[in-house]
């Protein structure tokens, strides 16, 4: 045991439980369980990943599915870096340990039920081996009783450990001999009930010993009440909050690294972290506490919200502070949200963010089943939102934050200036109020709104206990706090200027704790008596009366350089959507618009120094480095008050406008420097995001680093807040938007989340503003070529002069990429067939790169359906190279299987689909996991191969399953989980559910009519569905209704082949009201536009309504007509004979349309060997197999299974 060192007490502790457990000297000499100390020194993993992956290499041998051993998996998964730790520190234990676990997991995935029940029990044991060593070594390692508890659990897992290799380690006769003998089934039971009844007490013992410590300390809580006289509010609060920690560490420790990674991605749009709001001082908030009203709310009569109401600068964020420190309620959560200016609304995204940190650490949420679906969707926003958990859609986080709520035991959520979430009106901030509106009446969860009064606000006043700050309620703290603070000063102030002060107060402060405590700082400045009594008689009352007193006073010791410096700090403060850094505020005020450069020699050399005193009394700097205003009303003084007298104070006139003007021309500057116009330099971000799939290497320089992601994130929402640019913003939006730095920031965007969704979600704006601006200022700016310029323009230049000629591929590569996202096809195919030949030439064929373009070549020309053939040859060549050049550690072959396999669906090839699928799933089991969306994707396409096959059932549950997955983590109007909706309906409807496949039918078409408009191939499919499940349930009605918008959508003409469908449907309405004959005319209308359009036009959905079109002829006695419809579907298979060539224009015989009719009705049916076999009986081929290719679709509607006229 020498070579083992220990980094503390407790790892030597939890080692000895090991070596007790393991070399356990209880058992006799001689005994098989007897271990010795290095005997068992043979195995050679040194670490989890070599467990993890030489087991898991093995299970790809077997097809049988293994749930115990995915569970395993998960285990080693979850608890990998505590483990790789335990490895490296207990060498020995570890040969032992995970020696005989290797060795197990390699003969148990072979062994059918008996083999999934001993992996279940290993993922038990990593599981407790993980759990164990992390609550050991962070609580309790110095308690006798959980070391007995944990040697015995240990004990249990090596004696079956033990057994299990001795099982195994024998033949399998020898096995298959002993098993008729002995229970084998029943031993291994008892060995695994053993282990879970020692985890079990042990997990008692635990929960027991973290129960006594939170007695304990709630003991000194009471305990300490009998002193409370002597005692302040704010030292118990220091108590329980000490108490709530305690629980809290003890519920969420152990967390998985999932679960912390969450912790990260929701506290790094925390911003409270900088607020510099003050502390209460002790004594105050008497008023409110005391109030009638506040006692009925607090002992919970009527179980509404509390809601305060005041003025600016009555002290409500104060007030917040206080209410906080005096609850009664285990939990507790203060959130300030900033003032509301010229109609820009804070946003509810970072409250929302903000609680779920905070209620995601305590025990009753981390630890509820009930919330384990809610957990999963928050962790799916993260890994799609991973750069910035604020971008995280309000409608799908906020469900979430709600749900968890119902859930907190005893809490109390503050939340001070709701009124910054309302311009005109907030739907989000609604939706808050009226949920938390519900939680206050259904939960014990004390819930306090401050705000000022807003006619938004007044209903929800109504409904709730109101507490209004009047200056008779207020006025009784203003005096307290402000003597306590006079008597601080100490001689500083005599006592005639205190008593001055208080009258003054008790006289004009209105109930205004701001204007008081301007008042006393201002006295306090004056360097004699005389002057601060001067002062108190000249002190103005109001805010903005003090502000511009202040501003006044400050500006006369400022030089000309200091005072247009700050003008434009009090600029960026105003304008900027988000709070920023002094380093930030330091390189946008170094930037030259005019040089489009930082000038270094212009940075301040003591930023935090000369802002602080610019800008003082006005704003401050936070601990962690951000300049605010040090109130919010400082910011509505500027703006909303700025008249003549504050202009001149000023030197200028901060209004909304111009703050946004001097800022989109500070950031455009920033995003414009001449290293991110460096080809060079914009060649390195393009390497790195088409060349490697690893986290990006930054090509911003250090200092401009958190100023270029802030003008990155927000040039464009300040430039659209402008609605008359002058000409010197057009002219630098223009050479932004055509020049290199627009790919660098490009790149730049991309990187964070590597799609292009951001990049378009700005073009969308800038059209938006582009269509208001008047005819003139338009014809200064182009934005029609929007990303496709200045790719095409570096591209050109890297052809023409660059070193590097790959660097002209990877521009057209990410414009490829661009056209798909913008829906621009055309130019999407030709873009990138050009740069796959590009490739090709350049690198050569078989590089990574040219493989991944190839596939998604391929999968833009599935979008045409144009040579499916073609496709299918590409993708298949493709994989087969990519398996011998890039293999199996990467996901770029089941990529390609993927597409390959939908390819052979559009097909109709479903077996070989379904082959395809399900090795791609294998892959992006392995590498991606069951969670992740392009492994779910597969699983959609595996499932519509599965309903081409007839295998309905198994589609059904795979949709069900992805609908539900991605409808609870994404939301319900997420595209993907529109897509396996519908695809869910139809499987119900095939299946008889006609009730249920309504529901989800009508729900999709009315999401994708509102998110895509009726005329996309999208909606319509859904409209397909939809008429189809009405009229097999009976609702004829509401499905000739739908017909009616499908046959007047314009458009359809570009949809041909759901014009065919929506006819027919139309047609089979008709024959099921009795209107035989309007029903063969409206099907023969179809056919004839086929025929006028030219034989290409023929396609799947024309094949069913001949059919349907022949069985109404033949009930009218037109058999000749009806054999008539099946002409020119298939050829004789010689077709190249002279003879048969003088025959093609001549009208089929009748016995030939029968055998095509007939064969057609097999594949109808989905019998497709019978047709074939039919057809090769007479030596007949279908004329055309692209008749029979199935569209792209969302999915494309099965006509050929649904009631016949």
């Amino acid at each position: 045991m020498s070579r083992i060192t220990f980094s503390s007490q407790p790892e030597e502790l939890h080692l000895r439980c090991w070596v007790q457990a393991v070399f356990n000297k209880s058992h006799p000499l001689g005994s098989k369980k007897r271990i010795f100390l290095g005997t068992e020194l043979s195995s050679n993993v040194s670490r989890v990943e070599d467990l993890f992956t030489s087991s898991y290499n093995l299970t790809r041998q077997y097809t049988k599915p293994n749930h115990g051993f995915e569970k395993f998996v998960g285990q080693v998964n979850k608890y990998a870096k505590v483990i790789d730790v335990f490895i490296q520190q207990y060498p020995d234990i570890t040969a032992v340990l995970w020696g005989s676990i290797r060795f197990i997991v390699q003969v148990a995935v072979e062994e059918g039920e008996q083999g999934d029940q001993v992996s279940e029990a290993l993922a038990n044991i990593v599981q407790s081996i993980g759990r164990w060593r992390i609550l050991f070594l962070d609580e309790f390692w110095e308690l006798d009783r959980i070391h007995a508890g944990l040697i015995k659990l240990y004990a249990s897992i090596v004696d079956f450990l033990v057994r299990t290799k001795r099982f195994y380690s024998k033949s399998k006769a020898v096995r298959l001999a002993r098993a008729a003998l002995t229970p084998s089934r029943e031993d291994f039971t008892l060995a695994i009930k053993n282990i879970l009844k020692q985890a079990e007490k042990l997990e008692q013992d635990y929960h027991w010993e973290a129960s006594f410590r939170v007695r304990e300390l709630a003991s000194q809580l009471q305990a300490s009440s009998a002193e409370a006289h002597r005692l302040t509010r704010v030292t118990q609060h220091t108590i329980r909050t000490e108490l709530s920690q305690l629980q809290n560490r003890l519920a969420v420790r152990g967390q998985d690294q999932v679960t912390k990674m969450t912790f990260e991605w929701l506290y790094a749009s925390d911003d409270q972290k900088h607020m510099g709001c003050s502390e209460p001082q002790v004594g105050t908030g008497k008023g409110i506490l005391e109030s009638a009203e506040y006692q009925a709310w607090d002992k919970g009569e009527g179980n509404q919200l509390l809601f305060i109401t005041g003025t600016l600068g009555s002290g409500k964020t104060m007030f917040s502070k206080i209410l906080f420190t005096e609850r009664r309620t285990t939990h507790g959560i203060l959130y300030h949200i900033p003032t509301v200016v010229d109609g820009q609304a804070a946003k509810t995204t970072p409250f929302i963010n903000f609680v779920l940190a905070h209620v995601l650490e305590y025990g009753e949420v981390a630890y509820q089943p009930n919330l384990a679906k809610s957990r999963d969707a928050l962790n799916a926003l993260r890994l799609l939102h991973a750069k910035d958990s604020a971008e995280a859609p309000f409608t799908q986080m906020w469900p979430i934050l709600r749900n968890m709520l119902d859930y907190v035991d005893r809490m109390t959520l503050i939340i001070d200036g709701i009124d910054g979430w309302y311009s005109d009106a907030s739907q989000e901030a609604d939706a808050i109020l009226e949920g938390l509106e519900d939680l206050a009446r259904t939960s014990n969860a004390k819930i306090i709104i401050l705000s000022r009064q807003l006619p938004n606000l007044r209903s929800y006043e109504l409904r709730s206990c109101h507490i209004d700050m009047t200056d008779d309620l207020v006025q009784p703290d203003i005096v307290s706090v402000t003597s306590k603070k006079l008597q601080e000063k100490g001689e500083r102030l005599s006592p005639q200027v205190k008593d001055g002060v208080l009258r003054k107060i008790n006289m004009s402060s209105q109930g205004n704790f701001l204007w008081a405590n301007l008042l006393v700082d201002y006295i306090t400045s004056g360097t004699t008596t005389k002057i601060q009594k001067q002062r108190i008689e000249e002190f103005p009352w109001g805010l903005n009366s003090c502000y511009l007193a202040l501003l006044n006073a400050t500006s006369e010791r400022l030089d000309r350089d200091e005072l247009k410096l700050r003008q434009e700090i009090f600029m960026i403060l105003c304008g900027a959507p988000v709070s920023l850094m002094v380093k930030q505020i330091n390189v946008i005020l170094a930037i030259r618009p005019s040089e489009k450069q930082l000038d270094e020699e212009e940075l301040l050399i003591d930023p935090d120094g000369t802002i602080f005193r610019l800008c003082a009394p006005f704003a401050t700097i936070s601990r962690d480095g951000y300049l605010q205003f040090f109130h919010d009303s400082v910011k509505e003084f500027l703006f909303r008050d700025a008249d003549a007298k504050v202009t001149d104070a000023l030197g200028c006139n901060i209004c909304y406008e111009n703050s946004h003007r001097y800022l989109v021309l500070k950031y455009l500057s920033i995003l414009s420097c001449p290293r991110y116009r460096d080809p060079e330099v914009i060649g390195s971000s393009l390497r790195q995001n088409t060349m490697t799939e690893e986290e990006n290497a930054s090509q911003i320089g250090e200092i401009h680093l958190n100023a270029y992601e802030c003008a990155a994130l927000y040039w464009a929402i300040q430039l659209v807040a402008i609605s008359e640019p002058e000409s010197d913003i057009l002219s630098a939006v223009q050479d932004f938007l055509h020049g290199n730095q627009f790919v660098m920031w490009s790149e730049f965007i991309y990187a964070r989340q590597r799609d292009n969704s951001r990049i378009l979600e700005t073009r969308c704006l800038l059209q938006r503003w582009y269509k208001r601006l008047s005819a003139d200022l338009q014809s200064q700016v182009k934005i029609s070529d929007f990303f496709e310029y200045p790719y095409r323009r570096l591209s050109r230049f890297y052809r023409e002069g660059g070193e590097d000629k790959i660097l002209q591929w990877l521009c057209s590569y990410r414009l490829g990429d661009w056209y798909v996202i913008a829906a621009d096809m055309e130019n999407a195919i030709e873009t990138k067939l050009a740069t796959l030949t590009g490739l090709e030439e350049s690198l050569g064929r078989e590089h990574p790169l040219t493989l991944r373009a190839t596939t998604e070549y391929a999968k833009i020309c599935l979008s045409s359906s144009k040579d499916l053939f073609k496709i299918v040859d590409i993708l298949t060549t493709t994989v087969n190279i990519q398996k011998k050049v890039v293999g199996f550690n990467r996901i770029d072959v089941f990529l390609s299987l993927q597409i390959l396999g939908l390819a052979q669906y559009y097909l109709c090839r479903f077996s070989e689909s379904l082959e395809t699928q399900s090795e791609a799933l294998t892959g992006f089991l392995e590498l991606l996991g069951t969670k992740n969306t392009t492994y779910m994707l597969s699983q959609l396409y595996y499932g519509f191969a599965q309903e081409g096959v007839g295998q309905i059932d198994g589609a059904l549950s795979l949709f069900q399953s992805i609908y539900t997955n991605r409808s609870e983590l994404l939301g319900p109007e997420n595209g993907f989980a529109l897509m396996a909706q519908v695809a869910l309906s139809q499987a119900q409807r095939k299946l008889g559910a006609l009730k249920t496949a309504k529901i989800n039918s009508t729900t999709a078409y009315k999401t994708r009519k509102k998110n895509y408009g009726l005329t996309s191939f999208l909606t319509v499919d859904c409209l397909i569905h939809l008429i189809i499940v009405c009229r097999e349930s009976g609702s004829r009605k509401e499905a000739q209704e739908y017909v009616d918008i499908g046959v007047e959508l314009g458009g359809l003409d570009t949809l041909f082949e759901r014009f065919c469908q929506i006819y027919h449907l139309r047609g089979l309405l008709q024959a099921d009201a009795g209107k035989r004959q309007d029903a063969i005319s409206t099907l023969r209308e179809a056919l004839c536009r086929s025929v006028q359009a030219g034989r290409d036009s023929n396609n799947r959905a024309l094949l069913w309504l001949r059919l349907d079109l022949a069985k109404l002829l033949r009930e009218h006695g037109q058999n000749d007509e009806a054999l008539e419809v099946f002409d020119d579907i298939v050829t004789f298979k010689d077709s190249d004979s002279d003879s048969v060539k003088s025959l093609l224009d001549e009208p089929q015989p009748p016995k030939i349309l029968v055998i095509t009719e007939e064969a057609l009705e097999f594949v109808r049916k989905g019998d497709q060997g019978k047709a074939d076999s039919l057809l090769a009986k007479y030596s007949l081929v279908w004329k055309r197999e692209a008749d029979f290719w199935i569209p792209l679709g969302g999915p494309y509607a099965d006509t050929a299974c649904m009631l016949e006229p």
